[in-house]
């Protein structure tokens, strides 16, 4: 739990990322993050410049994810992505 001190960010659209979709053929800019205001919290506590990226399983709000991004760093998520993708098979 964050201290009432701690600022708040306030909520953004989740980040219209150009070819993505949801796996039931639904766009992504028409969503909102199921935990949008821990993405914003995240990126304000962590002072993360290029943003962040969210992914919660079985959270208390279910299973979802969150992606607050500048526009810089959109470009380089799915490289971002494939990388991670690439070290987590080699753990398995």
């Amino acid at each position: 739990m964050l201290a009432a001190s701690t600022p708040r960010a306030t909520p953004a659209p989740v980040l219209a990322l150009e070819g993505m979709c949801l796996m039931d053929g639904g766009d992504l800019r028409d969503v909102n993050g199921k935990y949008d205001d821990y993405a914003n919290n995240l990126k304000l506590l962590t002072k993360a410049a290029g943003g962040v990226v969210l992914v919660v399983i079985d959270g208390i709000r279910g299973t979802g994810m969150s992606v607050n991004l500048t526009d810089e760093n959109v470009q380089a998520l799915p490289g971002i992505l494939r990388d991670l993708a690439a070290h987590i098979d080699k753990l398995t």
